[in-house]
């Protein structure tokens, strides 16, 4: 391996070990199945937190004493783990149904980005990758919680955000929060036009580059043309 390229993984390995120091914004307050997200770090890396966050999940039903029901849930949980390693998706200019969906504007086409995903009960868990490495997670909640009870649980965990925007004047109707700290930019978002809200974890290590690794690339969902699909432009624009 090259000098410059032993340099590079090292400082990785750094900035990674130093955004899991107790951030404030750490994943890990509002769910414990976010534990030592390897941010920074490879599919391989997260594929292994992933199966690790799954059985943390089933910690329970895997301490059973019936042996049979026990190997059952560890095969499944090995499946999923495998499934989410190999369902990785290279965005590489194809039509993909991410294109037009509650993550069109979190990737971006020829510009080194990727994404795995796991589902967890009405939740779906999305890991993006760009240059192979872990820069941001993003979860969707499909349950019938409201976005102001998510915005509440999000600062008992988080603290106040730095920034709220509302759908109404009076400022009775929140529709995103952001919050941000040394290693993160956490936001908030309510996607009705897709019946669920979204929590984005950014670690800024990448993501505060990401004009420079994207260049003039945009993410699809800012892509909007009046030659498009009327009816993808009523998905995208539902006001």
């Amino acid at each position: 391996m090259r000098s410059g390229a032993v340099v590079w993984s090292l400082c990785f390995v750094a900035l990674t070990a130093e955004a899991q120091v107790s951030d404030r914004l750490d994943p890990v307050h509002v769910d414990g199945r976010w534990d030592s997200v390897p941010f920074g770090l490879t599919l391989e890396d997260t594929a292994t937190f992933v199966e690790k966050s799954l059985r943390w999940r089933h910690r329970e039903a895997l301490g059973t004493k019936d042996q049979s029901a026990r190997d059952a849930l560890e095969a499944r949980l090995e499946s999923d783990a495998k499934a989410f390693r190999e369902g990785l998706v290279a965005f590489q200019g194809q039509r993909t149904g991410y294109n037009i969906s509650v993550i069109d504007r979190d990737f971006a086409h020829d510009a080194g980005e990727s994404m795995a995903v796991i589902s967890v009960e009405k939740s779906h868990d999305y890991f993006f990758f760009q240059g192979g490495r872990l820069w941001k997670l993003v979860t969707t909640d499909a349950s019938k919680q409201s976005f102001s009870a998510l915005l509440v649980a999000l600062t008992a965990a988080l603290g106040a955000p730095a920034a709220i925007e509302y759908a109404d004047a009076k400022k009775t109707e929140p529709v995103s929060a952001r919050w941000v700290s040394d290693a993160f930019t956490v936001e908030a978002e309510s996607k009705p036009q897709f019946s669920t809200r979204l929590v984005r974890w950014t670690w800024r290590a990448i993501g505060d580059n990401l004009k420079v690794t994207r260049g003039e690339k945009l993410p699809p969902g800012e892509q909007k043309t009046e030659t498009m699909d009327p009816a993808i432009l009523d998905i995208m624009n539902p006001d």
